[in-house]
């Protein structure tokens, strides 16, 4: 039987960005490198598999907000969200600029951040306009999760999400 490929190495456990590197199905072990406690560690596999959150890319991030990948560095760099655990070359100096992992509650984070932006010169009652293409806040989760999204057109032709009450 053919062993199987991780679609991710990357992923979130306890809020500490984890790589995993070998897993031992039947000992029920998985070896994995923590990079806030820089160290290998060992886990239960099925608790991993229970417990474990994505890990998304910048690039992924910046799909699912619907911006540039150099907006999104600009509002970390800005110190409008605080910045998302790095990953390193493992073996390498680890307070050496890595790759940015985000987890669910850092793309919130940067949404939020997003709808404090304002779009164009400032107005004169002081209020925001925010960005015309942003996501709504269920569109970001719907994404996260990978729910599907339906739309609907107007009459007007625009399109508009159709939120249905999930029932199972």
């Amino acid at each position: 039987m053919a062993a199987r490929k991780h679609k991710t190495k990357f992923f979130f456990l306890n809020d500490e960005l984890h790589k995993l590197h070998r897993v031992n199905r039947p000992h029920d072990i998985a070896e994995a490198w923590n990079y806030e406690q820089h160290k290998r560690v060992v886990y239960i596999w099925s608790m991993v598999k229970k417990n474990w959150a994505k890990a998304y890319r910048t690039t992924e991030v910046a799909k699912i907000v619907d911006r540039d990948v150099e907006i999104v560095k600009k509002y970390i760099y800005e110190g409008g969200i605080p910045e998302p655990p790095r990953s390193y070359v493992i073996g390498s100096d680890p307070k050496r600029y890595g790759w940015h992992r985000w987890a669910d509650k850092h793309v919130i984070q940067l949404h939020e951040y997003m709808l404090t932006k304002h779009a164009g010169r400032p107005r004169r009652d002081g209020k925001i306009t925010p960005m015309y293409r942003t996501p709504t806040r269920k569109e970001i989760l719907a994404l996260l999760r990978d729910e599907t999204i339906v739309y609907v057109k107007t009459s007007s032709g625009d399109f508009v999400p159709a939120w249905n009450e999930s029932e199972f």
